[in-house]
Protein backbone atom coordinates (compact mmCIF):
# COMPACT_ATOMS: atom_id res chain seq x y z
CA UNK A 1 0.00 0.00 0.00
CA UNK A 2 1.32 3.46 -0.93
CA UNK A 3 0.71 6.04 1.79
CA UNK A 4 0.71 9.74 0.77
CA UNK A 5 2.10 12.11 3.39
CA UNK A 6 -1.25 13.99 3.69
CA UNK A 7 -2.74 10.51 4.95
CA UNK A 8 -0.32 9.78 7.16
CA UNK A 9 0.91 13.22 8.51
CA UNK A 10 -0.57 14.71 11.67
CA UNK A 11 -0.72 18.10 12.40
CA UNK A 12 -0.90 19.63 15.69
CA UNK A 13 -1.73 23.32 16.43
CA UNK A 14 -1.87 25.37 19.73
CA UNK A 15 -3.99 28.07 20.42
CA UNK A 16 -1.74 31.09 21.86
CA UNK A 17 -3.19 30.53 25.25
CA UNK A 18 -5.13 27.76 26.95
CA UNK A 19 -7.34 29.36 29.57
CA UNK A 20 -7.95 32.92 30.98
CA UNK A 21 -8.32 33.72 34.46
CA UNK A 22 -11.04 35.87 35.90
CA UNK A 23 -9.75 38.65 37.68
CA UNK A 24 -12.89 39.47 40.08
CA UNK A 25 -12.88 41.07 43.48
CA UNK A 26 -8.99 40.07 44.45
CA UNK A 27 -7.98 42.91 41.66
CA UNK A 28 -5.84 45.58 44.14
CA UNK A 29 -2.04 46.05 44.11
CA UNK A 30 -1.30 47.68 46.94
CA UNK A 31 2.13 49.16 46.68
CA UNK A 32 4.37 52.10 48.17
CA UNK A 33 7.16 54.34 46.20
CA UNK A 34 10.13 55.44 48.35
CA UNK A 35 8.77 57.15 51.46
CA UNK A 36 5.47 58.00 50.32
CA UNK A 37 2.35 56.54 51.94
CA UNK A 38 1.27 53.29 50.48
CA UNK A 39 -1.25 53.45 47.84
CA UNK A 40 -3.35 50.97 46.04
CA UNK A 41 -4.73 50.56 42.04
CA UNK A 42 -6.64 48.49 40.97
CA UNK A 43 -7.28 45.65 38.17
CA UNK A 44 -10.25 45.68 36.17
CA UNK A 45 -12.54 43.02 37.09
CA UNK A 46 -12.42 40.69 33.75
CA UNK A 47 -11.54 37.77 32.08
CA UNK A 48 -7.00 37.56 31.15
CA UNK A 49 -4.75 35.88 29.05
CA UNK A 50 -1.99 35.44 31.26
CA UNK A 51 -0.20 38.36 28.42
CA UNK A 52 -3.19 40.65 28.72
CA UNK A 53 -2.77 40.39 32.66
CA UNK A 54 0.47 41.33 32.79
CA UNK A 55 0.00 44.64 30.58
CA UNK A 56 -3.25 45.40 32.60
CA UNK A 57 -0.84 45.08 35.62
CA UNK A 58 1.91 47.74 34.15
CA UNK A 59 -1.55 50.08 32.96
CA UNK A 60 -2.35 49.94 36.55
CA UNK A 61 0.18 50.50 38.29
CA UNK A 62 1.28 53.60 35.67
CA UNK A 63 -2.04 55.21 36.14
CA UNK A 64 -2.01 55.55 39.86
CA UNK A 65 1.94 55.43 40.55
CA UNK A 66 4.54 58.63 39.96
CA UNK A 67 6.91 56.22 38.41
CA UNK A 68 6.96 54.53 35.60
CA UNK A 69 6.44 51.05 35.72
CA UNK A 70 7.60 47.90 33.21
CA UNK A 71 6.07 44.54 33.72
CA UNK A 72 7.27 41.26 32.42
CA UNK A 73 7.05 37.52 32.21
CA UNK A 74 9.22 35.05 31.45
CA UNK A 75 7.28 31.57 29.70
CA UNK A 76 10.36 29.57 31.10
CA UNK A 77 10.01 30.44 34.82
CA UNK A 78 6.49 31.77 34.03
CA UNK A 79 7.89 34.03 36.43
CA UNK A 80 6.67 37.93 36.80
CA UNK A 81 8.93 40.96 37.18
CA UNK A 82 7.77 44.36 38.24
CA UNK A 83 10.56 47.00 37.17
CA UNK A 84 10.24 51.10 37.86
CA UNK A 85 11.81 53.86 37.16
CA UNK A 86 12.91 54.16 41.19
CA UNK A 87 12.26 52.62 44.33
CA UNK A 88 9.09 50.76 45.36
CA UNK A 89 7.62 48.18 47.48
CA UNK A 90 4.98 45.27 46.37
CA UNK A 91 2.79 44.68 49.54
CA UNK A 92 0.39 41.52 48.38
CA UNK A 93 0.03 41.58 53.03
CA UNK A 94 -1.25 45.57 52.63
CA UNK A 95 -4.49 47.07 53.89
CA UNK A 96 -6.13 44.98 50.89
CA UNK A 97 -4.40 41.49 51.55
CA UNK A 98 -7.35 39.77 51.34
CA UNK A 99 -8.85 40.92 48.12
CA UNK A 100 -4.71 41.68 46.33
CA UNK A 101 -3.94 40.07 43.17
CA UNK A 102 -0.30 40.02 43.76
CA UNK A 103 -0.72 36.68 44.89
CA UNK A 104 -2.06 35.72 41.35
CA UNK A 105 1.17 37.20 39.76
CA UNK A 106 3.15 35.05 42.02
CA UNK A 107 4.03 37.51 44.69
CA UNK A 108 3.20 35.74 48.34
CA UNK A 109 5.15 38.38 50.02
CA UNK A 110 5.56 41.95 50.87
CA UNK A 111 9.19 43.47 48.59
CA UNK A 112 11.31 45.72 50.54
CA UNK A 113 12.17 48.91 49.01
CA UNK A 114 13.86 48.52 45.17
CA UNK A 115 13.91 49.04 41.62
CA UNK A 116 12.72 45.75 40.81
CA UNK A 117 10.75 42.97 42.04
CA UNK A 118 10.05 38.93 40.31
CA UNK A 119 7.25 36.93 41.78
CA UNK A 120 8.51 34.29 44.72
CA UNK A 121 6.67 31.54 42.74
CA UNK A 122 5.58 30.80 38.77
CA UNK A 123 2.25 31.42 37.48
CA UNK A 124 -0.60 28.30 36.83
CA UNK A 125 0.71 26.08 33.79
CA UNK A 126 -2.58 26.41 32.95
CA UNK A 127 -2.78 30.33 32.27
CA UNK A 128 -0.75 30.43 29.20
Amino acid sequence: MVYRDWETSMITTRCKFYYGHTIGSSNYIDFQEGTDPVTFCNIPVGEYSLTDFVTELEAALNLVGALTYTVTLNRTTRIITVSASGSFKLLPNGANAGRSALPIAGFTSDTALASSHSGDIGLYRDWE
